[in-house]
């Protein structure tokens, strides 16, 4: 009989990712019955995922028995929290945390028990290229990307939409054993190769950065963007560590350019 693999957020980026690769692998799919937890099972989205075989279940974070009862008879829970840039962030995802702690307890799960954990920390997302750190017109006929690290600084990137899946399903299909760097300048040379148009990066000040983000969010992120250039998006020993996680990967993983290729950011297409 399949294992329950309860995912929450399983219409959202990494979710929907993992969900789908699950139903897709030859081997995985036989493992694993995914009951994908959503707070609309009647959106599209949700829809979408139970025309594939899944059961898709009504959950919210913020209402735990609800989300007590998705972990119930599960044998892996992929748990995530909601990131909003607002003045809740930090007291949100704290007071989240605890209660998706408190439910792995009641189910048999949690890092401090005797029980099997893992933890998916993915790295910079390559979306982020359509959305928050696009390249935006100068005025001068070139387009710019701005931030506050170096112009050298190394990000690991992920299509997290399309390779998630291909992580986590590792851990899945081997719990016991348990992408590529690109600074800012190499993704302005990448662009303007791809485009013919001219891609440049601007490092620019911590306080002039914080005021093209929202507000509650400005500090928190900025802080992050410096924690990546020293000590590194993982610490010291980053590379090595990806290397490690890309070489377990099931299936081949999306290049930035081959991303681009498919989603050219909205200024530039």
């Amino acid at each position: 009989m399949a294992k329950f693999l309860t995912i929450l957020g399983a219409t959202g980026n990494q979710g929907g990712s993992i969900a789908k690769y699950v139903v897709s692998d030859p081997v995985l799919s036989k493992e694993y019955s995914v009951r994908a937890v959503t707070r609309d099972t009647q959106k599209p989205a949700a829809q979408a995922l139970a025309a594939l075989g899944m059961e898709v279940v009504k959950g919210d974070i913020d209402d735990i028995d609800s989300i007590k009862a998705t972990f119930k008879g599960a044998h892996t829970v992929f748990a995530i929290t909601t990131t909003v840039y607002d003045e809740q962030l930090k007291a949100r995802e704290v007071r989240q945390g605890k209660a998706l702690a408190d439910a792995a307890i009641e189910a048999g799960y949690i890092r401090s028990l005797p029980i099997k954990s893992s933890f998916f920390a993915p790295s910079s997302f390559m979306q982020n290229y359509d959305r928050m750190v696009q390249p935006h017109h100068s005025g001068d006929g070139t387009f710019a990307i701005t931030n506050v690290v170096r112009p050298d600084t190394k990000l690991p990137h992920i299509d997290i939409e399309g390779d998630t899946g291909k992580f986590v399903g590792a851990i899945l299909a081997e719990p016991d054993k348990f992408e590529d760097f690109y600074s800012f300048e190499d993704v302005a040379q990448m662009l303007t190769r791809l485009t013919g148009k001219t891609v440049k990066y601007y490092q620019v000040p911590v306080e002039l950065f914080k005021g093209f983000l929202p507000p509650h969010g400005a500090q928190c992120m900025a802080e992050m963007m410096l924690y990546s250039e020293d000590p590194g998006y993982y610490g010291s020993d980053s590379k090595e560590k990806v290397d490690w996680t890309v070489s377990v990967a099931r299936g081949k993983l999306t290049t930035l350019e081959e991303y681009f290729a498919k989603h050219m950011p909205p200024a530039l297409d």
